[in-house]
């Protein structure tokens, strides 16, 4: 009898992953993100400071996922004055796995892609200015526009965000470490830029 039941749970999973393989086959959203574990993007690009004086500035973005849904995402923001804003947060993009188990693919990969992108950004971010720095909190959304797409999920996107830091320190140790900061951005991001050239549905 035992020998039946692992019989039988072996030849389920065997059909589940044969089955996966079709509909990955398909275009069941998946576009190669599960054949490797990690993905990674560079990208560069402006923002602009959403207060009084709507300043802009210069951004930088480096980011590595597991999944393609949880990784980290390492930020610079060049403001004016030489004050440089360092950041250095989660980036949460739960909505890849839940439509691939819930299997609400539109079967088109730039919709999935770009749904796929919206997600969350949580972490701290450091201000440097005049030999002074300041740490604080940033939590942040956006999503990434998909442009040209080469293999699987990789390719070119403008990704757009938004961010808001909170400085932690005290009244007391200057305006530097007691800065609200709400903040836009439009990045020209590469993501898997080597897989970029090497196009497939």
């Amino acid at each position: 009898m035992a020998a039946i039941k692992t019989h039988y749970g072996v030849s389920l999973c065997l059909f589940w992953l044969i089955s996966a393989s079709a509909l990955a086959a398909e275009g069941d959203g998946l576009y190669g993100r599960l054949d490797g574990d990690f993905a990674y993007s560079i990208a560069a690009g402006a923002g602009l400071e959403l207060n009084e004086e709507h300043r802009g500035f210069a951004v930088a973005d480096l980011r590595l996922r597991y999944l393609d849904s949880i990784g980290l995402v390492a930020a610079a923001e060049m403001r004016a004055s030489d004050e440089y804003h360092l950041i250095s947060a989660l980036d949460l993009r739960p909505l890849f796995l839940w439509r691939f188990f819930t299997n609400r693919s539109s079967q088109e990969r730039y919709i999935d892609l770009w749904i796929d992108s919206f997600g969350l950004e949580i972490g701290t971010v450091t201000v440097l200015s005049e030999g002074e720095a300041a740490l604080g909190l940033v939590l942040g959304t956006g999503f990434d526009l998909p442009i040209l797409l080469g293999k699987g999920s990789s390719g070119l996107f403008i990704r757009f965000g938004f961010r808001y830091q909170h400085g932690l320190g005290s009244e007391h140790a200057g305006s530097l470490s007691t800065f609200d900061d709400f903040t836009s951005y439009a990045l020209l991001s590469f993501k898997d830029f080597f897989k970029l050239f090497s196009y497939r549905n």
